[in-house]
């Protein structure tokens, strides 16, 4: 028999709290929308939407990657380990801080610009309104920034401690917005959000400093001058970076600039204020400089990146992917002019210094450690009837040089050296140099 068992306490003794702090946040997010629709203009509505669409997407990624945050900090709580918490708290926050600020100091700068680039050919709504394009990042910003302490309320689950701050926050977004709309338009609702998200930020960080965190609300304050100093100093650098005319080509050189300039600015005022992080985080990427190393290359160095590709469109083929393999395949002739066959056998370690028009056929085997150089071809020899004759193989440690043709069903034995400019149609013997058309043994 099964034994029923009733529960004697609420198992989610604060739902109706955490209800309520999701209507708020409802209302909070959608007032700006709501009073534009009902008290100001259609093309107001229709600036604020095209707006929010590109700032929007910029709060949703920064929402998705800082998710998993809660769960570790309801991790430590669960455990009462509160002296672990506050320091990795101080860690996130500062690093959420940090890149917020940059992200969005940057895309202050750049909305305006690329909204006008999105919005060309389109007479009838002037979006050219830069005041408000900084206020609205500005309220993405600040709710970027209080993710940590928004986050930690929640791990911790004290929705009913402060269910009273969620609701104070939406009725400031919306009375606000409502008494200044006509007047400002769409800088009147921007600001009630602003006033409202900052309310709500400054009353988490106070309800964790004297509940959960137990540290002063200075280091916070810290944390938002470090952030504020930034900002102004970005955005007074970027007035020196000028174009001609706005187009996409014109916007990413700016786009490129003022991010280099951002984080200049960031870097030295973070070091300034919190020399202790920066300095470890140099010194992990120190540690893991030979990774990086290897990164870098991979990313940045075409004969890397080129044998990197053959590897994967092997893989691919081993799986028998065929349809990305054929999209590897035709990027690897679009990209490099590098054409490798279908059944074509490659060990470790190959090496193309100059990964330019090289031709390696169907059937091809090439052993380890081996290199090719530009203009190299690995085929077969056809008949008067068209027919295929076999592909070459070369053994472990071979060195094919530049504007090399090997063809047919040939060997190219282990550590031999075939030079530049030369026609091999027969086999190779090992640890042997080879040169010229037609063919010599040089030694």
């Amino acid at each position: 028999m099964i034994e029923t068992i009733a529960h004697t306490e609420d198992v989610l003794p604060q739902k109706w709290n955490g209800v309520a702090q999701h209507i708020a946040y409802t209302i909070t997010n959608s007032t700006d929308i709501v009073v534009l629709t009902v008290f100001s203009t259609l093309e107001n509505v229709s600036i604020y939407s095209v707006y929010n669409l590109v700032i929007n997407g910029l709060k949703l990624l920064i929402s998705s990657l800082t998710s998993s945050i809660q769960s570790f900090f309801g991790n430590l709580l669960a455990k009462e380990e509160y002296n672990t918490l506050g320091k990795f708290f101080s860690k996130i926050e500062w690093i959420i801080h940090t890149l917020v600020t940059n992200i969005f100091s940057i895309t202050s700068v750049l909305i305006t610009p690329f909204i006008l680039i999105y919005t060309a050919g389109v007479q009838d709504v002037s979006y050219n309104v830069p005041v408000f394009g900084f206020l609205i990042t500005m309220t993405q910003m600040l709710y970027c920034l209080r993710l940590p302490y928004y986050l930690l309320v929640n791990a911790a689950g004290q929705f009913k401690e402060t269910q009273n701050g969620a609701i104070v926050e939406a009725i400031i977004n919306v009375v606000i917005s409502v008494l200044i709309v006509n007047k400002y338009g769409l800088i009147g609702v921007a600001i009630g959000t602003i006033i409202a998200l900052g309310f709500r930020t400054i009353y988490l960080v106070i309800y964790l400093s004297n509940n959960i965190l137990k540290r002063p609300a200075t280091l916070f304050l810290k944390q938002i001058i470090v952030d504020l100093v930034t900002m102004c100093l970005i955005h007074l650098a970027s007035l020196f970076v000028t174009v001609k005319s706005y187009d996409f080509f014109s916007w990413v050189y700016l786009a490129i600039i003022i991010s280099c300039i951002s984080l200049i600015i960031s870097f030295i005022i973070n070091y300034l204020f919190y020399n202790d992080r920066v300095l470890e985080i140099i010194k992990k990427l120190e540690s893991k400089r030979e990774m990086l190393r290897k990164i870098f290359r991979v990313i940045f160095y075409s004969n890397i990146n080129s044998v990197v590709l053959i590897n994967i469109l092997l893989k691919l083929r081993e799986n028998n992917n065929k349809i990305l393999s054929i999209l590897l395949w035709n990027k690897l002739i679009v990209k490099y002019g590098i054409h490798i066959g279908n059944r074509v056998k490659i060990g470790k370690n190959l090496i193309l210094p100059h990964p330019l028009s090289i031709v390696i056929g169907n059937a091809v085997k090439i052993g380890d450690n081996c290199t090719l150089y530009h203009n190299v071809t690995l085929g077969t020899k056809h008949s008067l009837e068209n027919e295929s004759n076999g592909y070459p193989e070369l053994k472990n440690n071979v060195i094919i040089y530049t504007n090399t043709v090997i063809i047919g069903d040939i060997v190219i034995g282990e550590n031999t050296i075939v030079g530049s400019n030369s026609l091999v149609t027969t086999d190779l013997e090992a640890n042997s140099v080879y040169a010229g058309n037609p063919l010599k043994k040089i030694r």
